[in-house]
């Protein structure tokens, strides 16, 4: 099984493409940060990010995709940038046909 995680955030977005392997393992397929500059407007910042995360799907064809959730966030602005990136993610991978999961991770 082939798994696209994405870490959500609309200055730098994580990402990884990881391959499961017998007896619970995986294998690193690869990893980066997608970044936009925080002096672009939003739609164009979100419409990259859409255009990098559809790449990443084409490219990749997981079988998954899982979106990291804001679990508590201070700053109510990077929450919301966060939660914009993530809903996106999540849009791109029901638009492929990808079954898709949301981990809650704590920070």
């Amino acid at each position: 099984m082939r798994v696209l995680g994405i870490d959500p955030g609309l200055t730098r977005c994580g990402y990884a493409v990881l391959d499961g392997r017998s007896g619970g393992m995986a294998q690193a397929v690869s990893m980066g940060a997608i970044r936009t500059r925080a002096a672009d407007p939003l739609p164009s910042r979100l419409a990259a990010l859409r255009l990098e995360f559809t790449a990443l799907i084409e490219e990749f064809a997981p079988d998954a995709v899982a979106v990291e959730q804001v679990f508590f966030q201070v700053n109510v602005r990077t929450a919301m940038a966060t939660a914009q990136a993530s809903g996106l993610a999540l849009a791109e991978a029901a638009l492929a046909g990808q079954r898709f999961s949301s981990e809650s991770i704590e920070r």
